[in-house]
């Protein structure tokens, strides 16, 4: 069908894309409906198609969650399981935005809503929008709990040889919050030789802590924290083995 070649090299677009690509706004809702009767296009929700060849690719779910919203990215254990951190793959795909979206199901998978703290370090790979592999542990770091469970995070990171110390003091920057510095000095004190990170990095996070204020690794599980003088949070004696027990 005339447009549909077009289309499909596009893979995932908006009746404005269409429209486009159509010259007219009427001509073109009236041709997408044609072709989602013929199943040739995928609605996704009001105003995102998919061409029905973008399920040959195997990154089908990420190109479709990073084009939900304009500024729709793929983030948090998603972004892991997008460059292959996390090992398992995952029918849940969170998007961090700055605008919400109701989440949705849509050809076997969860499309959650995450809002978007800060906006850095987005890559933009084969047309999918994800977060940086130091952004996505540090916004991890910041949800243990929510978006991600912290069994999970050390797995992920004992997957990981190598993080960007600069990398990582941009994304802690433009969150700029006292405990997520404590977290975070906390947290990559463990795996610090295996992923090469410098002593600098954790002089940073502590210079920009207040230990002075209580603050806790994960709201859960207080009975077996208990008090890291160092970064002043309560959070596992041994983070490696205490947490899995």
């Amino acid at each position: 069908m005339k447009y549909y070649a077009q289309l499909n090299e596009i893979k995932v677009f908006s009746l404005n894309d269409a429209t486009n690509l159509m010259k007219n706004r009427a001509n073109a809702a009236v041709i997408l409906n044609n072709m989602i009767k013929k199943k040739q296009v995928l609605r996704v929700k009001q105003n995102l198609y998919v061409s029905n060849d973008l399920y040959k690719d195997k990154n089908a779910k990420f190109k479709v969650g990073s084009h939900i919203n304009d500024d729709s990215v793929i983030a948090y254990q998603s972004a892991l399981e997008f460059y292959g951190i996390e090992p398992k793959e995952l029918n849940t795909v969170q998007i961090a935005s700055s605008k919400r979206f109701y989440d949705l199901s849509f050809n076997g998978n969860d499309y959650h809503f995450c809002k978007s703290i800060v906006s850095c370090q987005v890559n933009v790979i084969n047309d999918i929008k994800v977060t940086s592999i130091e952004r996505t542990i540090i916004d991890c770091i910041n949800t243990i709990g929510k978006e991600i469970e912290l069994t999970n995070l050390v797995r992920c990171l004992n997957r990981i040889n190598k993080l960007d110390d600069q990398k990582i003091k941009e994304v802690l920057l433009a969150y700029n919050k006292d405990v997520l510095y404590r977290k975070t000095g906390y947290v990559l004190s463990f795996f610090k030789d295996q992923i090469g990170l410098s002593n600098e990095i954790f002089t940073f996070c502590n210079e920009r802590a207040n230990v002075k204020n209580k603050a806790y690794l994960l709201s859960s599980d207080k009975d077996k924290l208990v008090y890291i003088k160092e970064w002043g949070i309560y959070a596992y004696k041994d983070l490696l083995t205490d947490n899995l027990s």
